[in-house]
């Protein structure tokens, strides 16, 4: 009987574990990125990251940023310049600023595409290729 509870307890704890890590695989721990209850705020530049997040909207703050983006994103907004983001799929996209490259896959609206607002100059959004691998090859 000792036996048995102590192997429940050790399955206990590396299942926790593993959830734990799973959850921290999710969305970087970094203290610049949050979860703020429907949102994901990413204030960083240079980060080369993949996240995977769904129903939540996406805020990317900063500058020379290759982020990838598994799952469904509500609304991808993103301040700065020279970002490479690669969402898997997203219901609309909001850029501020310059020289920023966004692709996406699919879109849950009605019409495959996201509402796209560009307020920038130099700003490349489209549906990625099904053989791109990163933006030199879309």
């Amino acid at each position: 009987m000792k036996m048995k509870y102590i192997v429940i307890c050790c399955m206990a704890i590396v299942f926790f574990g593993v959830q734990r890590a799973k959850a921290q695989a999710v969305v970087n721990s970094n203290s610049k990125t949050k979860i703020l209850n429907n949102e994901v705020k990413i204030a960083e530049s240079n980060l080369e990251q993949e996240f995977t997040i769904q129903n939540k909207d996406v805020s990317i703050v900063g500058d020379g940023n290759k982020i990838k983006i598994k799952g469904t994103v509500g609304k991808l907004s993103i301040s700065g310049n020279d970002n490479e983001i690669d969402v898997e799929s997203v219901k609309e996209i909001a850029i501020k600023f310059n020289y920023n490259f966004v692709s996406w896959q699919q879109s849950p609206n009605a019409n495959g595409k996201p509402i796209i607002s560009d307020k920038g100059g130099y700003n490349n959004v489209g549906k990625k290729s099904g053989a791109a691998l990163d933006k030199s090859d879309n």
